[in-house]
Protein backbone atom coordinates (compact mmCIF):
# COMPACT_ATOMS: atom_id res chain seq x y z
CA UNK A 1 0.00 0.00 0.00
CA UNK A 2 0.93 3.85 -1.10
CA UNK A 3 -0.25 6.44 1.63
CA UNK A 4 0.65 9.91 0.81
CA UNK A 5 1.41 12.21 3.90
CA UNK A 6 0.35 15.53 3.03
CA UNK A 7 2.41 17.70 5.83
CA UNK A 8 0.54 21.09 6.40
CA UNK A 9 3.11 22.60 8.70
CA UNK A 10 5.46 25.47 6.91
CA UNK A 11 8.83 25.08 7.98
CA UNK A 12 8.88 28.59 9.97
CA UNK A 13 6.51 27.63 12.21
CA UNK A 14 8.36 24.56 13.68
CA UNK A 15 9.77 25.38 17.16
CA UNK A 16 13.14 24.90 17.15
CA UNK A 17 12.86 23.12 20.96
CA UNK A 18 10.68 20.70 19.02
CA UNK A 19 12.13 20.17 15.24
CA UNK A 20 10.16 16.96 14.10
CA UNK A 21 7.83 17.96 11.70
CA UNK A 22 4.19 16.65 11.70
CA UNK A 23 5.11 13.89 8.81
CA UNK A 24 7.90 12.49 11.18
CA UNK A 25 5.64 12.28 13.94
CA UNK A 26 2.68 10.12 12.02
CA UNK A 27 5.52 8.41 10.60
CA UNK A 28 6.97 7.45 14.17
CA UNK A 29 3.47 7.06 15.37
CA UNK A 30 2.61 4.44 12.00
CA UNK A 31 6.07 2.71 13.21
CA UNK A 32 4.57 2.00 16.54
CA UNK A 33 0.86 0.72 15.77
CA UNK A 34 3.08 -1.46 12.34
CA UNK A 35 0.97 0.27 9.72
CA UNK A 36 3.16 -1.17 6.77
CA UNK A 37 3.09 0.95 4.05
CA UNK A 38 5.42 2.64 1.39
CA UNK A 39 4.93 6.57 2.42
CA UNK A 40 5.70 9.54 0.82
CA UNK A 41 5.94 13.14 1.84
CA UNK A 42 4.59 16.40 0.38
CA UNK A 43 4.80 19.57 2.66
CA UNK A 44 1.93 21.45 1.55
CA UNK A 45 3.48 24.87 1.40
CA UNK A 46 6.71 24.33 -1.06
CA UNK A 47 5.63 21.00 -2.71
CA UNK A 48 3.27 20.37 -5.95
CA UNK A 49 0.42 18.13 -4.48
CA UNK A 50 0.31 14.74 -6.76
CA UNK A 51 -0.45 14.74 -10.21
CA UNK A 52 -2.82 11.77 -10.32
CA UNK A 53 -4.62 10.70 -6.95
CA UNK A 54 -4.75 7.16 -8.19
CA UNK A 55 -0.75 7.48 -7.40
CA UNK A 56 -1.13 6.54 -4.05
CA UNK A 57 -4.14 3.99 -2.16
CA UNK A 58 -4.63 6.28 0.75
CA UNK A 59 -3.82 10.18 1.97
CA UNK A 60 -2.84 11.83 5.88
CA UNK A 61 -3.43 15.34 5.81
CA UNK A 62 -1.93 16.89 9.51
CA UNK A 63 -2.69 19.63 11.13
CA UNK A 64 -1.36 23.42 10.63
CA UNK A 65 -1.10 26.58 12.36
CA UNK A 66 -2.89 27.89 9.76
CA UNK A 67 -6.55 27.76 9.12
CA UNK A 68 -8.74 26.74 6.50
CA UNK A 69 -10.15 30.16 5.47
CA UNK A 70 -6.75 31.72 5.50
CA UNK A 71 -6.19 33.64 2.01
CA UNK A 72 -3.49 31.11 1.00
CA UNK A 73 -2.88 29.14 -2.31
CA UNK A 74 -1.25 26.34 -1.24
CA UNK A 75 -4.97 26.00 0.72
CA UNK A 76 -7.28 26.57 -1.80
CA UNK A 77 -5.65 23.85 -4.08
CA UNK A 78 -5.66 21.24 -0.89
CA UNK A 79 -9.66 21.77 -0.88
CA UNK A 80 -10.19 21.07 -4.50
CA UNK A 81 -7.65 18.25 -4.25
CA UNK A 82 -9.96 16.66 -1.52
CA UNK A 83 -12.68 17.11 -3.87
CA UNK A 84 -11.13 14.77 -5.91
CA UNK A 85 -10.06 12.32 -3.63
CA UNK A 86 -13.52 12.20 -2.45
CA UNK A 87 -14.87 11.66 -6.00
CA UNK A 88 -12.49 8.68 -6.44
CA UNK A 89 -13.25 7.19 -2.83
CA UNK A 90 -9.41 7.40 -1.75
CA UNK A 91 -8.58 6.67 1.94
CA UNK A 92 -8.29 10.01 3.64
CA UNK A 93 -7.68 11.05 6.98
CA UNK A 94 -7.76 14.09 7.99
CA UNK A 95 -6.46 15.58 11.79
CA UNK A 96 -6.73 18.98 13.07
CA UNK A 97 -6.30 21.33 10.09
CA UNK A 98 -7.08 18.30 8.07
CA UNK A 99 -10.20 17.52 9.72
CA UNK A 100 -11.23 20.73 9.33
CA UNK A 101 -10.40 20.94 5.75
CA UNK A 102 -12.20 17.75 4.96
CA UNK A 103 -14.66 19.62 6.11
CA UNK A 104 -14.93 22.63 4.50
CA UNK A 105 -14.50 21.55 1.24
CA UNK A 106 -16.65 18.74 1.16
CA UNK A 107 -19.66 20.93 2.38
CA UNK A 108 -19.50 21.42 6.60
CA UNK A 109 -18.69 24.34 8.43
CA UNK A 110 -15.51 25.63 9.89
CA UNK A 111 -15.44 28.41 12.45
CA UNK A 112 -14.02 29.96 15.02
CA UNK A 113 -15.43 27.63 18.33
CA UNK A 114 -17.57 29.85 20.71
CA UNK A 115 -15.57 28.15 23.01
CA UNK A 116 -12.23 29.56 22.33
CA UNK A 117 -9.43 27.87 22.69
CA UNK A 118 -9.05 24.33 22.92
CA UNK A 119 -5.40 23.15 24.56
CA UNK A 120 -3.79 20.25 25.85
CA UNK A 121 -5.86 16.62 26.91
CA UNK A 122 -9.37 16.26 26.07
CA UNK A 123 -11.69 13.31 26.74
CA UNK A 124 -14.03 12.56 24.34
CA UNK A 125 -17.00 10.19 24.21
CA UNK A 126 -18.05 7.77 21.32
CA UNK A 127 -21.06 7.17 19.70
CA UNK A 128 -20.32 4.49 17.06
CA UNK A 129 -17.48 2.37 16.41
CA UNK A 130 -17.30 0.88 12.87
CA UNK A 131 -16.09 -2.31 12.12
CA UNK A 132 -12.13 -1.33 12.37
CA UNK A 133 -12.41 0.88 15.28
CA UNK A 134 -11.50 -2.31 17.20
CA UNK A 135 -10.70 -2.45 20.40
CA UNK A 136 -14.32 -0.65 20.63
CA UNK A 137 -14.12 1.59 24.29
CA UNK A 138 -16.76 4.59 25.52
CA UNK A 139 -14.55 7.11 25.91
CA UNK A 140 -10.46 8.23 24.45
CA UNK A 141 -8.58 11.36 25.53
CA UNK A 142 -5.90 12.83 22.59
CA UNK A 143 -3.88 15.89 22.62
CA UNK A 144 -6.05 19.24 20.99
CA UNK A 145 -4.79 22.68 19.87
CA UNK A 146 -7.35 24.56 18.45
CA UNK A 147 -8.94 27.53 17.77
CA UNK A 148 -11.22 27.06 14.75
CA UNK A 149 -13.20 23.91 14.61
CA UNK A 150 -15.98 21.55 12.37
CA UNK A 151 -19.07 23.09 13.12
CA UNK A 152 -21.20 21.93 10.78
CA UNK A 153 -20.74 17.84 8.98
CA UNK A 154 -20.36 17.41 5.21
CA UNK A 155 -23.87 15.61 4.13
CA UNK A 156 -24.10 12.10 4.98
CA UNK A 157 -21.37 11.93 7.47
CA UNK A 158 -21.31 9.97 11.07
CA UNK A 159 -20.39 11.56 14.11
CA UNK A 160 -18.19 9.02 16.05
CA UNK A 161 -17.05 11.22 19.18
CA UNK A 162 -17.44 14.50 20.71
CA UNK A 163 -16.49 16.34 23.79
CA UNK A 164 -18.39 19.25 25.51
CA UNK A 165 -16.27 21.60 24.43
CA UNK A 166 -15.68 20.34 20.69
CA UNK A 167 -19.01 18.52 19.91
CA UNK A 168 -18.08 17.48 16.25
CA UNK A 169 -14.52 15.96 17.91
CA UNK A 170 -14.29 12.78 14.79
CA UNK A 171 -16.16 11.46 12.17
CA UNK A 172 -16.60 9.25 8.84
CA UNK A 173 -17.94 9.76 6.05
CA UNK A 174 -18.67 6.53 3.68
CA UNK A 175 -15.93 4.19 3.89
CA UNK A 176 -13.01 6.30 2.83
CA UNK A 177 -12.92 9.28 5.16
CA UNK A 178 -11.63 9.06 8.64
CA UNK A 179 -11.45 12.60 10.68
CA UNK A 180 -10.71 13.74 13.93
CA UNK A 181 -9.76 17.42 15.42
CA UNK A 182 -6.97 15.88 18.11
CA UNK A 183 -3.55 14.94 17.94
CA UNK A 184 -2.57 11.44 18.11
CA UNK A 185 1.05 11.80 16.43
CA UNK A 186 1.98 14.48 19.04
CA UNK A 187 4.77 13.52 21.86
CA UNK A 188 4.42 15.34 25.09
CA UNK A 189 7.60 17.73 24.29
CA UNK A 190 6.10 18.79 21.03
CA UNK A 191 3.02 19.55 23.17
CA UNK A 192 5.02 21.64 25.79
CA UNK A 193 7.21 23.25 22.60
CA UNK A 194 3.45 24.05 20.93
CA UNK A 195 1.86 25.87 24.18
CA UNK A 196 4.96 28.16 25.01
CA UNK A 197 4.82 29.15 21.15
CA UNK A 198 0.89 30.11 22.16
CA UNK A 199 1.39 30.86 25.59
CA UNK A 200 0.18 34.84 24.80
CA UNK A 201 -2.00 33.91 22.70
CA UNK A 202 -4.07 32.13 25.07
CA UNK A 203 -6.03 33.26 28.22
CA UNK A 204 -3.75 32.39 30.93
CA UNK A 205 -6.01 30.19 32.40
CA UNK A 206 -6.99 28.11 29.67
CA UNK A 207 -3.26 28.40 28.88
CA UNK A 208 -2.42 27.03 32.74
CA UNK A 209 -5.17 24.64 32.89
CA UNK A 210 -4.22 23.33 29.25
CA UNK A 211 -0.15 22.85 30.17
CA UNK A 212 -1.32 20.90 33.51
CA UNK A 213 -3.33 18.52 32.04
CA UNK A 214 -0.17 17.28 29.85
CA UNK A 215 0.13 15.42 32.97
CA UNK A 216 -2.81 13.16 31.49
CA UNK A 217 -2.75 9.56 30.10
CA UNK A 218 -3.29 9.76 25.78
CA UNK A 219 -4.79 7.13 23.99
CA UNK A 220 -2.62 7.58 21.60
CA UNK A 221 -1.82 4.16 20.30
CA UNK A 222 -5.36 3.45 20.63
CA UNK A 223 -6.09 6.08 17.92
CA UNK A 224 -2.89 5.08 16.05
CA UNK A 225 -4.32 1.53 15.99
CA UNK A 226 -8.03 3.35 14.72
CA UNK A 227 -6.14 4.62 11.51
CA UNK A 228 -3.97 1.97 10.96
CA UNK A 229 -7.07 -0.43 10.59
CA UNK A 230 -9.00 1.95 8.60
CA UNK A 231 -6.27 2.80 6.21
CA UNK A 232 -5.30 -1.29 5.45
CA UNK A 233 -6.09 -4.68 6.64
CA UNK A 234 -3.45 -7.21 7.62
CA UNK A 235 -3.85 -9.31 4.77
CA UNK A 236 -3.21 -6.32 2.29
CA UNK A 237 0.65 -5.90 2.36
CA UNK A 238 3.97 -8.03 2.36
CA UNK A 239 6.24 -5.60 1.75
CA UNK A 240 8.56 -3.83 4.33
CA UNK A 241 7.82 0.41 5.32
CA UNK A 242 9.69 2.73 3.26
CA UNK A 243 9.88 6.22 3.05
CA UNK A 244 9.80 7.47 -0.69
Amino acid sequence: MKIAILDAVPSEYIPPSSPLTDAEKFLTLFQEVALQAEFTVYNLATDSLPADVHQYDGYLITGSPLGVHDEVEWIQQLLAFICLLDEHQKKLVGVCFGHQAITQALGGEVARAESGWLVGVSKMTLHASPSWMQPSVATCQIYHVNQDQAITLPMGAQLIASSARCPLSMYTLGDHIFCMQGHPEQPLNAMYAIMEVLKDRIPREVFNAGVQSLGLPVDRGLVGEWIRKFMVKDDEWTGSNELK
